[in-house]
């Protein structure tokens, strides 16, 4: 019974109560050993419990407990291969997500789980292989597909891309992820008109995400609808402060409409967020050459020289102007 009151709590946010109802379960259990509780899904609903309250050490400690209980328990070496993910313990996380699989060969939420740790990896291939495999196991499952779009995107299969993203659209048609990312595959073949459209759905489905109205102010700045980019990247940085590569935009966009000074305003903030980007000195120098610091402009182009490893040649050029204005050749 407990357990029972403890999966109703869970399913009405009373998180503490949940756990407090799984916790005499197992001591209950734990006192009578004939009892037919089972222990080790005791300590797995615990510990999802734990998980959605960011207690991530609990969880390991429950989810260990349970594959200790039942070392055949896929579904334990699933949830505690996640927490290991969640603390960016990929090598641990890899380890227990191919456990389950190995466990059951048809579990295709440890085949998504897996691809996602090798997306943020970057090994793309491995990523793919394992999102094709969680479809082909389950074809609902609109998470794979849209990943799987992600993966074909950034190996520049784009019209594979466009096939997993539609899937996922067909699958959930209020899945503003998928537009968002079908929208970038739309841009990325050029088609600009068409990742507007998407662009424009994501924001309606989800007006919280900064990356849709960062994305959809990019087209607006390439098109030079510049006060319509302002909006949307102002709404980026708004919905996320810590959003660089929105203040650069920004930037850039004040930079083109004139108004320099906001612009240096933004680029410097950009560059503090993200000191590592050598792009954004060359952008912040042009704004320093165009309002006469010609010092700032040169240490600016200098560390973008020194930042990206790169010859730039335009930039060059501006280097050696401006130690030519200022004596220092």
């Amino acid at each position: 019974m407990t357990i029972l009151v403890g999966i109703i709590q869970d399913r009405r946010a009373d998180f503490t109560g949940a756990i407090a109802s799984y916790t005499d379960a197992i001591a209950i259990a734990e006192m009578t050993p004939d009892s037919e509780l089972r222990l080790d899904v005791t300590y797995l609903l615990r510990g999802i419990v734990y998980v959605e309250i960011g207690m991530y050490d609990e969880a390991l400690g429950d989810f260990t407990q349970a594959i200790n209980l039942n070392p055949d328990y896929a579904h334990a070496y699933n949830n505690r291969g996640n927490v290991h993910t969640e603390l960016g313990q990929y090598e641990e996380a890899l380890a227990d997500l191919t456990k389950a699989s190995v466990i059951d060969p048809e579990f295709a939420v440890a085949y998504y789980n897996r691809g996602n740790i090798y997306l943020k990896l970057g090994q793309l291939e491995l990523a793919q292989a394992n999102y094709i495999q969680a479809i082909k196991l389950d074809p609902s499952n609109v998470h794979a597909h849209n990943n799987l779009g992600i993966v074909y995107q950034m190996l520049g299969e784009y019209e594979q891309a466009l096939e997993m993203l539609n899937q996922a659209i067909k699958l959930d048609k209020k899945r503003s992820s998928a537009y968002l990312n079908r929208g970038s595959v739309y841009e990325s073949l050029g088609n600009d008109d068409k990742a507007l459209v998407d662009y424009n759905k994501a924001i309606d489905l989800n007006p919280e995400s900064a990356v849709a109205y960062y994305n959809r102010g990019n087209v607006y700045l390439k098109q030079i609808r510049l006060d319509e980019a302002l909006d949307d990247y102002t709404h980026a940085v708004t919905l996320n402060p810590e959003y660089s590569d929105a203040y650069n935009n920004r930037g850039a966009a004040y930079g083109l409409l004139g108004y320099l000074d906001l612009a240096l305003v933004d680029y410097t903030q950009a560059i503090n967020l993200n000191p590592s980007d050598a792009g954004q000195y060359a952008n912040r120098g042009g704004i320093y050459q165009d309002l006469g610091q010609d010092e700032a402009a040169l240490a600016d182009y200098e560390l973008y020289m020194l930042l990206s490893g790169n010859d730039d040649p335009a930039i060059q050029v501006r280097i050696d102007q401006l130690k030519a204005k200022l004596g220092r050749q």
